[in-house]
C-alpha cells in the first residue's frame, strides 16, 4: 500500500492548499486502516479520489493535463496512421499500437521529446515479442464477433484506441469509459475530444475506480458485458478489477508493477495480450 500513500501525498501537494492537506491525509490513512488488503489497489484509489473531490471544487484535478494528452496524441495521429499503412497486417499493427498507448504518458515531456518517445515505444511494441501473446486468437475472434465491448483506460491513449476500433469495425463496438474523473483515466469528455463518440457508441461504465469492478458498474454496462461476443480490456487497472469467472476477456496492457509481474509470470515492462476466463 506504500504506492497509494505516495499517490495521495502527491495529490495533496499538487492540488490542495496547505490547510486542506492534513485533513485529506488523515481521511486517507483512516480509510486505509479499514481497507480490505485482499482487494485490488485500484479500489482504494477510488476512495482517495472521492476524498479529493470533497475538498477540491474543480472536480477533476487532471482535467488540463488530460486535455493536453489528448491534443498531443491527436497531433501525432497522421504519423501513427502512416506507420499502420506501411506495415502488413493492419489490424494487428493497430492492436499493437493500442497496447503501446497503454504505457505512454503523453503529459510528461515537451511536445518534441514526447513525439520521439511515442514513436520509439510504438515501434518497440510493433516489433517486440509479447510475454503473453494471444493476439492470433484475438484477431480471429474480432473477425467472428458481432458485438464487441471495448473497455478503455487512459486519456491520450484513447486516441490510439480509436484507431484500433476503426480497424475492428466501429458499428459493432461499444466503448466504455470511467463515469467520474480518477487519475488520468478517460471519461466521456475525453472520448469526445478524441472523436471516439463520433465513431462508435460510448457509455460510462459506472466505475469511479481506475478499473472496472462489475459490482460498481451500471446495469447497462453489465448487460453489455454479458451479451458481448468479445470483450477487450485495456490497461493494468482493468486487468486487476475486471474479473468475472466464466466470462472470457482479452486484456491488453503493459506490466507496470511487481505484484502484477508476479501474478502473470512476466517481467516488468512486458507487453501483454492475455485471454482470461
Amino acid at each position: 500500500m506504500a504506492c497509494l500513500v505516495k499517490q495521495a501525498t502527491r495529490l495533496a501537494r499538487e492540488f490542495l492548499g496547505p490547510h486542506e492537506r492534513e485533513p485529506f491525509m488523515r481521511r486517507v490513512l483512516k480509510g486505509m486502516a479499514r481497507f480490505d488488503y485482499d482487494a485490488p489497489p485500484p479500489l482504494f484509489t477510488r476512495e482517495i479520489y472521492r476524498i479529493i473531490r470533497d475538498l477540491d471544487a474543480r472536480g477533476d484535478p487532471y482535467e488540463e493535463r488530460k486535455r493536453h494528452d489528448n491534443e498531443l496524441a491527436l497531433s501525432l495521429e497522421p504519423r501513427l496512421r502512416q506507420i499502420i499503412a506501411s506495415r502488413p497486417g493492419t489490424l494487428e499493427t493497430a492492436l499493437r499500437m493500442a497496447v503501446a498507448g497503454n504505457i505512454i504518458d503523453f503529459g510528461t515531456s515537451a511536445h518534441s521529446h514526447a513525439e520521439i518517445a511515442v514513436e520509439d515505444t510504438i515501434m518497440s511494441a510493433l516489433d517486440s515479442p509479447f510475454a503473453v501473446n494471444d493476439i492470433p486468437e484475438l484477431i480471429a475472434r474480432i473477425g467472428q464477433a458481432k458485438r464487441v465491448l471495448y473497455v478503455a483506460d487512459n486519456a491520450g491513449e484513447i486516441v490510439l484506441d480509436r484507431i484500433f476500433i476503426e480497424h475492428i469495425g466501429p458499428d459493432k463496438v461499444t466503448c466504455a469509459v470511467r463515469s467520474v474523473p480518477v487519475i488520468n483515466d478517460a471519461t466521456l469528455s475525453d472520448a469526445a475530444q478524441a472523436g471516439l463518440d463520433r465513431l462508435c457508441r460510448v457509455i460510462p461504465s459506472g466505475s469511479e475506480a481506475p478499473g472496472t469492478p462489475l459490482s460498481s458498474c451500471t446495469e447497462e454496462f453489465v448487460e453489455r458485458f454479458k451479451a458481448a461476443d468479445l470483450v477487450i480490456s485495456k490497461g493494468q487497472g482493468n486487468f486487476e478489477t475486471l474479473d468475472a469467472p466464466g466470462r472470457e476477456v482479452f486484456h491488453l496492457f503493459m506490466v507496470k508493477c511487481p505484484v502484477i509481474s508476479q501474478e502473470v509470470g512476466a517481467p516488468m515492462g512486458s507487453f501483454m495480450a492475455m485471454k482470461r476466463g
